[in-house]
């Protein structure tokens, strides 16, 4: 111990390999203060409890698993292993408590000092005693009784045992064709996996899904999800924004970008003001290129208003008045009001689809339940006639035993006239 310490790793100039190791040569043993009885034959070593136990010094109550410092000693042999005593203090007295080992039961045992806390659990095999075995082999009757237990359970039993030997034949019959099922199933799932992956990736690429995994669907969220009520004014906003873009100009007015801009304005201006100006009846009127300028803007150069009388037959009957707001207005109100309607129908199409699926499910239902009930009756049927069966072989098994009780009488009769003649 001095040489694995290292606080002891210092080797004296007056050491040398010749006089042995290092302890030999300060005289002292490698075990150190718990070598110090070994010339009597005691060694200490840290002995631990192995089951709880009350001191009868001071009552204490000491728990399994405890460790103290134990003095060792062998106290005989059973056969050829040697019988280990081991004496310790308890910590709260001056008590000294001594236990032995028992290789005959594989335990250990309470010598002195202590007194053992028996925790014997229900559920193990009772053990009889020889006068025990030989009380029942002398009675018939229990006999009978034991062996009708036993039958009893074999047959409860037996077709368990079939089943389970018919397993494992199966299942050794061919290991190759299992071994080669079970691959091929985890291939199946690996390949499931990588689709998985696959179409994950696909989704957050093109940005149809979240960066991050999202954990499975629980009945917690869905239950979560109904009771979320959203507000019903939805529909009138909609149409406020719908009426709000048929109402103002498709062009903006501000000027951020720039002159191309500007020119696409002044074209939109232009068309307007062609527009209005064939709407306009003007009688024996022209306009040409230089009066043009005065009258709208130095950005129609190139228009002509034409008086009405001038005009063909023909152009009178392609030209038609354009429609007012009030009837672009009422067009619209009417398209809304007609996917309304078709909303509607789609939905009332889905409730006719639910309530066909509920009723499915319904009729389902009352055929499992009736299948269920025909079941339980031919479940009943098959254990009276198992209990049928069972009463008649007990019935004959008791025919039997009182069969052999009236042999086993007689021979017992026979056999104490033959000793009684043979002692005398």
């Amino acid at each position: 111990m001095a040489d694995r310490k290292s606080s002891n790793k210092y080797y004296p100039p007056e050491w040398n390999p010749s006089k042995g190791s290092i302890n030999k040569f300060r005289g002292q043993h490698p075990l150190r203060e718990r070598a110090r009885k070994l010339s009597q034959g005691i060694l200490i070593i840290r002995f631990e409890m192995p089951f709880p136990v009350w001191c009868l010094g001071c009552k204490r109550h000491l728990g399994k698993g405890t460790r103290y410092n134990a003095e060792k000693k062998a106290a005989g042999k059973f056969y050829s292993t040697t019988i280990y005593e081991f004496k310790m203090k308890c910590p709260s007295c001056s008590q000294y408590i001594v236990i032995k080992t028992d290789p005959e039961n594989t335990d250990f045992v309470v010598i002195s000092g202590a007194k053992k806390k028996n925790e014997e659990f229900g559920g193990g095999e009772i053990v009889e005693t020889e006068e025990q075995l030989l009380e029942r082999r002398s009675d018939p009757l229990r006999m009978l009784e034991i062996r009708a237990k036993d039958h009893e359970v074999s047959r409860t039993q037996l077709p368990k045992l079939n089943s389970l030997k018919q397993y494992t034949d199966w299942r050794s019959k061919d290991d190759f064709k299992m071994s080669q099922l079970l691959r091929k199933k985890f291939r199946d799932e690996k390949k499931e996996r990588i689709k998985k992956k696959e179409l994950i990736q696909r989704k957050r690429n093109s940005g149809k899904m979240a960066p991050f995994d999202l954990l499975p669907i629980t009945k917690q969220d869905i239950e979560i999800s109904n009771k979320v009520r959203f507000l019903n004014h939805s529909r009138n906003l909609k149409k406020v924004k719908q009426n709000s873009v048929s109402s103002h100009s498709i062009f903006s007015n501000s000027n951020e970008y720039g002159r191309k801009n500007n020119l696409n304005q002044k074209r939109n201006e232009n068309i307007s003001l062609q527009k209005i100006a064939q709407r306009v009846e003007l009688k024996k009127f022209t306009v040409n290129n230089n009066s043009t300028k005065s009258l709208f803007s130095a950005s129609l150069p190139r228009i002509k208003i034409i008086p009405k009388s001038e005009k063909s037959e023909k152009s009178e009957k392609s030209e038609k008045p354009g429609k007012s707001e009030k009837q672009l207005e009422l067009e619209k109100m009417k398209k809304l009001e007609k996917k309304e309607e078709k909303k509607k129908k789609k939905k009332k199409e889905k409730k006719r689809k639910k309530e066909k699926k509920r009723k499915k499910k319904k009729k389902r239902k009352k055929k499992i339940k009736k299948l269920k009930k025909s079941l339980k009756k031919l479940e009943k049927r098959e254990r009276e006639r198992e209990r049928e069966r069972g009463e008649k072989e007990n019935e004959n098994e008791n025919e039997k035993g009182k069969e052999i009780i009236k042999e086993g009488g007689e021979e017992i009769i026979k056999d104490q006239n033959f000793n009684q003649q043979h002692k005398k």
